[in-house]
């Protein structure tokens, strides 16, 4: 599920490594992402679970 990272990755956390790189995903405006993003999630777990995915 790479896309859906900013889903529970903060913008100013570390690049976890995925397959392809945030940065990349997030061309033209990486910047601003790391800067400002919060995600409304604190783990991919706690997104799983409100998404209904146990």
């Amino acid at each position: 599920m790479y896309e859906e990272f900013p889903f529970y990755l903060d913008g100013n956390a570390e690049d976890p490594g995925f397959k392809l790189p945030i940065a990349y995903q997030t061309r033209g405006f990486y910047e601003e992402w790391k800067n400002n993003h919060r995600a409304p999630y604190h783990s991919f777990d706690e997104f799983l679970k409100d998404a209904g995915v146990e």
